[in-house]
Parts: C-alpha cells; structure tokens; sequence
C-alpha cells in the first residue's frame, strides 16, 4: 500500500520541499503574482485585525503563514474570519477574509489546521474588455500557483486538464496516484486575462494527499468488467429530447445509453457491482407561473357607459364551465383529508390558455399546497408541510405503492395509465431513512421518455406528503423504435466506443478502486452509431482547438490572436482573413445564437430575416444594432441622418449604420465611406468584434 501521512500541509509542504518562502514568492516574477503593493511590507510583523482569537496561538500561526504565502501585506487593512469544526475529521476550518479599502480588491483564504488549503479567491476590480494574457502566461502562473501550495508528490501525479477561453484562464489539475484518476482529487485555478495572477484556486474540501490509495494489483481486467457490467443490464434505450424553438415543441429521439438509474460501477478487486452515486437524475421542478405586473390607469374619458364589454362578458362565459375553488378542493379530498380548512386561500391563474387554482391551507404551522386545473380537475402538485424524517416503524412498501398507485389515477388518470413506477429511499449518512419516493416515468412506444413523469413523496413514517406532475404536450417529432437493434448488438457497440475507466472514488469506507461506465456520456441511435446526447444528431469528436495556420503576417494577426485568446474564434484550422465571412461564421465568431434553413441562416435577434451566403457591411451593422438597440427604434430611419459618411446610405440601414457609428463598432474606410454594400471579410469581422468589445 502506498501510504503518505502528512502534517503541517501548506507551509509544511514548503518545508518539506525545501523551499524558503522568498524563493517561492520569487516563481512569481514574471507574472507578478502577488505584487499588489511593491512599496508596502510584504509581510506584516504583527496579526492585525484579530481580537477575539488574538491570544490563540494555532489561528495566530495560520494568519502568519496564509500571510507569508500569497505575500498579503499591510496594505490589506481589513480583516475577519470564520470557523468551523469537522467532527468526522476534528480539523478546525478557518475561512480568512482580507480587504484592501483604498483599492477594493479582497483575498479570501480556507485552511484548516492541518494547514491544508482548499480555495483562495482573489477579488479584482476596474478590468473589462480584451485580456492580453496568453494562454501560456496562464498556464505559467497556475503552474508556479501549485508548486507553492500543493506538495511534490501532487507535482509528480497530476494530469493537467485544458480548461475554456473566456474573461479568465480555467486550469483543472486531476490527482492521478498510481496513474489512475482520482476524481475528488481534482484541483481548478483561474487565472485572470488582464493581470496573470491567480485569482481563484479550489481543491477537495478534504485533503486527497493523506489517503490510502489501493494498489492496481491482482485486479480484474477491463474484458471481465466488460462482461460482469453486461449482466447488470445497466444500458438504458429510452427516448430523450430537446426543444425545437422555431417549431415550438419538443422533437424525442430515441438512445442507448449507461444508464443513471443502475449500477454503473464495479469494485477493480471483486468485480462487485456498486450503486451509482447519481441516482436521482430527474429534474423535479418547473418554471413558476409568471405573472405580468398589473398597472391600473384610471379612466379619464366622458363616455360614462359602464355597461359590460363584449370582451368582459366573454371572459365571464369562459369561467363558466370552469371548477370553483370549493370543487377544486374536494378533488384533492377524497384522496387526502385536510381536517382544518379555517384558513383557505386561492387564486385563479391563467397559463397558456387554461385556468388554474393555486390553493393554499393554512392551521397554525401547518401548511398545505395545491395546483389543480381548473378545466379539467386534473391535480398537478400537493404538497403537505407536516414532515416527518425519523419514524421507529418502517413503513410498508406495498402499501405505499398502493396509495401512491390510487394517489396518481385519480388525481392524472390519463397521464397516470402510460407510466411506469420507480422506487428509492432517502436516508442521511447514518442510514437512517427519512422518505420515500415513487416515480412514474412516462413510456413511448414501449419506451422510458423520462423528462415526464408523476412523482409521489412519502414521510419516514410512511405518510404521503407530495404529489408532482411534469409532462410534455407539445411533443412534435416522435420516431418509432421498432428497428431499433436490441441491447445485446447496443452493448457490443457501446464497449467499442466507451470501455470501463479505471479509476478511485470516494465512499465512507475509504477510496476503493472500481471500474466505472459511462465516465464520459455516451449515446448511440436505435441503429447504434453514436449521436449527440442532447441533440440526437451525428457526433462528431472535437480536438482542442489551437489556433489558425494562415494569419501570420496578416494585418490583422494581433486583434485575431487577442480574440482567441479571450475566447472568440472560429473553430477551424485556416481562419482565412480575406475571404468574406459567412453568417454562420459570423454568428459562431460573435457568439450569436442562430439556425441554418433552407431558406437562409436566421439569427435568433432578427428572426423575421434570411441571409445568404455573405454578410454585407450593411447586414452586419443590422445584426449588431439589433443587439443593443430596441427594434422600434431601428425601425424608423427618420431619426437618423447620413452624416457620419460621404457616401450615400440606404435608407433602410440609416439607424444600423448610425448606432455602429455611435458606439464604436463600425467606421468607415479611409476616404470617409460605409460602403453598406461590401462584402465583410474574416478580418474585417475580426476587427468589427474587437471593436464591438472594446468599445
């Protein structure tokens, strides 16, 4: 077994590695790290700012060395901690929060006793824009980062994780002990894009260094673990989805994949197979009722005719078919008893076309919610208050099954009769349960759709507490399964392209050694070729992006390597700067959200207009505009003039190509032209973009 037990982690580590701290604080010249305020001491002689644990020698130390480590010098002249106790560990956890108040900027420090440290937060201000950080000074800086507050043995078993361009660098360092991944043991920096410092760094809550990693030996191959994984028929073929805005409904397609609701895990050494760890997957919950803000506006007009309008006497017509809020209530009620009904309140709600009762029950501190359809009667969500979370008798599951089973068909009958049930308990980490759970997902065509579905809740006394309906009507695209190839060829297929990982997680026993499936999801069609697990279209692998091979000498290399940098690009290998762009380009380059139709490409701001197969300047300055300007204000021309440029400007473009003038996006060439209709070339987007972001 290797074994590492550590002590006095973080400065300790320094020690240990043989690293004075102002030969640490040296890695950070060329960056410039920590050299907030050069003129200032960079250590402060005395612990400042601390009063109720001034005398406490440990919280002292600590101070002192977070201190001498990320260089906070007195400058920071505010100061204030937190604390807390980890019984299973009985480490003390400090959370150390400095603020310099002339400049704003604040540090922020976990460590616990041991002197481990879990995050750091480094609050900048005053930066917008383009950063000039390259993703290598970036790299740098996180690399010398970890040196200092992680020990060599991380150094030496860490696999470095390319993290996304935006405002801030993501670095993401995996512990790989033996070489195998340790997914708690992942660490995460960010490194700001206009200074190079370091400005967030999060590690495990607990510290990965000082565990017992088990040794791959003697362990059962990839091929067995293929095989037993086989027999725990843990590959699901159900249908998933996603929504097609310009149709306006949700088109299904149906997968294979590793399921979330099985075993997904076997033990390296014993091929046993583990629960997953994700076992509650479904997304319980649905957008609030949105209500619009009423504005009354008292009458002014003569007329003094206060009869009923037609449209007042047709909305009275349509309620009239409508339940009461009494009838809506005695639904619920020959289901679940609600004994004191002094305190009601309820409110008519109109979503969608339909009415909806949203009913409240109030007896002291006892609460109860209902959400019925007016319309139909239809029960879509009970909710009783009155919880129970520890019960000395285990409730019967049958019984619950029954009640949860009769719950359903008579509050969604129609809904209730195309499902199939799923149970699962919910216990604390004691084990003690504290609820139950029913889920009726919906089925297709024979098949799991399990985005719908009927939820029913139990009490630890087994008493039924909550009702929860989500479901789908707007389903527009739905494809049969009746060719779809079987498991057996599905999970031949599957292996070839996602074999079990290797890997150490963590349970309460300690970190076991398991093979796990499904480590990056995977999802293959009905016919087994893989699709995109949220879009059911071809999948196609992605390598890491690196940069264009023809800008070099092109005159505008800088702004193109600036915009890449900071996360703008186009993701191919010639960026070719004199071609006109395409809007598909265009709206990838802008980060824009658009379509391709047969029509044309449609961007999502101006959805009433196709565009070719090139961008004019004129369609350019629209699509921009359209991003900062309301559209009534674009849509009348008189308010603006053509003064900015000698040429003539068409009319219809007159407010596009005065707002980019104003705000900076768009000039015109050296002679004072627009020249609306040019094609707009890579570059020429590149240097609109750098204008559009910097301005």
């Amino acid at each position: 077994m290797m074994k590492r037990v550590v002590s006095g982690i973080m400065c300790g580590f320094i020690a240990l590695q043989g690293v004075s701290v102002p030969a640490a604080e040296a890695a950070y010249d060329g960056a410039e790290v920590f050299e907030e305020n050069p003129s200032e001491d960079t250590v402060s002689d005395s612990v400042t700012g601390v009063k109720a644990a001034a005398s406490d020698g440990e919280v002292s130390d600590l101070i002192t060395c977070t201190k001498e480590l990320f260089g906070i010098g007195s400058g920071y002249d505010e100061f204030d901690y937190t604390y807390t106790l980890d019984d299973k560990s009985g480490l003390t956890q400090y959370g150390f929060n400095w603020k310099n108040t002339r400049s704003g900027e604040t540090v922020y420090v976990i460590i616990d006793s041991n002197k481990y440290i879990c995050n750091y937060e480094k609050g900048e201000t005053g930066y917008s824009g383009l950063g000039t950080v390259t993703a290598e000074e970036a790299r740098a800086a996180a690399d010398s980062f970890l040196s200092l507050v992680v020990p060599e043995e991380y150094i030496d078993n860490v696999v470095y994780e390319p993290g996304n361009r935006s405002d801030k660098y993501y670095n993401v360092y995996r512990y790989s002990p033996n070489g195998i991944p340790y997914d708690d043991g992942r660490i995460s920096l960010r490194v700001s894009k206009y200074t190079g410092r370091v400005i967030s760094y999060d590690a495990p809550y607990d510290c990965p260094f000082a565990i017992d990693y088990p040794v791959p030996e003697s362990i059962i191959s990839a091929e067995t673990a293929h095989s037993l994984y086989n027999d725990c028929c843990a590959l699901a073929f159900e249908y998933r989805d996603y929504y097609d805005y310009q149709k306006k409904g949700y088109k299904l397609f149906p997968a294979y994949f590793i399921s979330y609701y099985t075993a997904y895990m076997l033990d390296a050494f014993t091929g046993e197979s583990m629960e997953t760890e994700y076992d509650d997957k479904w997304a319980i919950g649905g957008s609030a009722s949105s209500r619009e803000d009423a504005v009354f506006e008292e009458e002014t007009a003569e007329d003094s005719d206060y009869s009923l309008t037609e449209a007042e006497i047709a909305s009275i017509a349509n309620k009239a078919d409508i339940l009461t809020a009494e009838e809506a209530l005695a639904i619920v009620e020959r289901e679940v008893p609600i004994p004191d009904k002094t305190n009601i309140t309820s409110e008519l709600e109109k979503q969608g076309g339909e009415y909806y009762w949203d009913i409240d029950v109030k007896s002291g501190d006892h609460y109860v919610y209902m959400y019925i359809n007016a319309g139909t009667g239809e029960v879509l969500r009970y909710w009783d208050d009155n919880e129970v979370y520890k019960s000395e008798i285990v409730p019967d599951y049958e019984t619950m099954l029954e009640t949860a089973e009769k719950v359903g068909e008579a509050f969604s009958s129609e809904k209730f009769e195309n499902t199939e049930p799923e149970y699962q308990e919910f216990a604390y980490e004691s084990g003690n349960v504290y609820g139950y759970e029913f889920n009726f997902v919906r089925t297709l065509n024979g098949i799991k759709y399990r985005e719908n579905f009927i939820n029913t809740g139990f009490n630890a006394a087994g008493k039924f507490d909550y009702y929860y309906t989500f479901w789908h009507d707007d389903i527009i695209e739905l494809p049969g399964v009746e060719d779809a190839i079987g498991f057996e060829a599905a999970y031949d297929r599957f292996f070839e392209i996602a074999p079990p990982v290797l890997t150490y997680i963590k349970t309460d026993e300690g970190v076991r050694l398991v093979y796990i499936f499904g480590y990056d999801e995977v999802c293959l069609d009905k016919y087994g070729d893989r699709i995109g697990p949220f879009d059911g279209l071809p999948y196609t692998e992605k390598e890491e992006f690196s940069g264009y091979t023809d800008i070099e000498g092109s005159r505008c290399e800088t702004v193109i390597i600036q915009l890449y940098n900071n996360g703008y690009y186009i993701e191919r290998e010639e960026f070719k700067p004199d071609e006109p762009i395409s809007p598909a380009d265009f709206a990838a380059f802008f980060k824009l959200k658009g379509k391709e139709t047969e029509q044309g490409y449609v961007f999502d701001r101006i959805a009433d207009k196709y565009y070719g197969d090139t961008l004019t300047r004129y369609e350019a300055a629209e699509i921009l505009a359209s991003l900062k300007v309301d559209a009534k204000i674009l849509s009348s021309g008189e308010i603006y003039s053509s003064r900015y440029y000698k040429d003539e400007i068409d009319y219809d473009y007159l407010p596009c190509v005065a707002v980019c003038y104003i705000l900076g996006y768009m000039k015109g060439d050296n002679s004072g032209c627009f020249n609306g209709d040019s094609v707009v070339t890579n570059g020429e987007a590149a240097v609109i973009l750098y204008n559009y972001l910097t301005s």
